[in-house]
């Protein structure tokens, strides 16, 4: 248990322990109920490429903090098994050193692992979930993600209530970008997708 400690608790696994805390944390928060399922899901914002990364891993759909928490669970495991194995014997210069690169490239093989194991889970998750109402075609959406194309792309709908986190896809035309209004067009039960059209290249039949 010492050992386990003072692995955890030392550079650089300290920083990767902090974090998957945090997020134990929320997770326990939000099993009592404390707060909503839709905490769950960041908006990146201006963060392009977070959100880009995650449409690439095929892991869109699925909650934010769950990915982030899968991602930084493997993260820890690599540091703390590096650390545990290589660099606790080193003296303190060279740990910190070495201990710094590690620490910025444990995310790498973290990011293959999550998206090896949360693929699957998102299939599950979207056969899972209602398909939305046929009354929402026609209805008008904001570009959430960097882009939308024919394999991915999120877009927030004002349902006027907590408002609704829809899967979009857009087959080709005019390129559709982060805070563009698109009109809802079809819906995929298969896939609960919707395929869409930029507002201003839409005709009213």
């Amino acid at each position: 248990m010492t050992l386990f400690l003072t692995t955890s608790l030392g550079y650089p696994t300290l920083a990767y322990s902090i974090l998957l805390g945090g997020l134990a944390l929320f997770w326990v928060v939000a099993a009592i109920g404390i707060v909503g399922a839709d905490a769950m899901d960041l908006d990146f914002g201006d963060g392009g490429e977070a959100g880009g990364m995650v449409s690439r891993l095929g892991l869109d759909g699925l909650p934010s903090l769950l990915v982030l928490s899968v991602l930084a669970f493997f993260a820890w495991i690599i540091t703390y098994f590096v650390h545990l194995l290589l660099l606790a014997p080193l003296p303190d210069l060279l740990r910190y050193g070495l201990g710094t690169g590690v620490l910025l490239l444990a995310s790498v093989p973290a990011i293959l692992l999550t998206a090896f194991v949360l693929r699957p889970l998102r299939r599950f998750v979207l056969r899972l979930r209602p398909a939305p109402q046929a009354s929402l075609a026609g209805r008008v959406a904001t570009v959430r993600t960097p882009s939308v194309d024919a394999g991915h792309g999120m877009a927030d709908l004002d349902d006027g209530g907590a408002g609704l986190v829809l899967q979009v896809r857009h087959a080709g035309g005019a390129t559709i970008s982060r805070g563009d209004r698109v009109v809802l067009i079809e819906h995929d039960a298969q896939t609960n997708t919707w395929r869409v059209v930029a507002e201003r290249d839409y005709r009213n039949p």
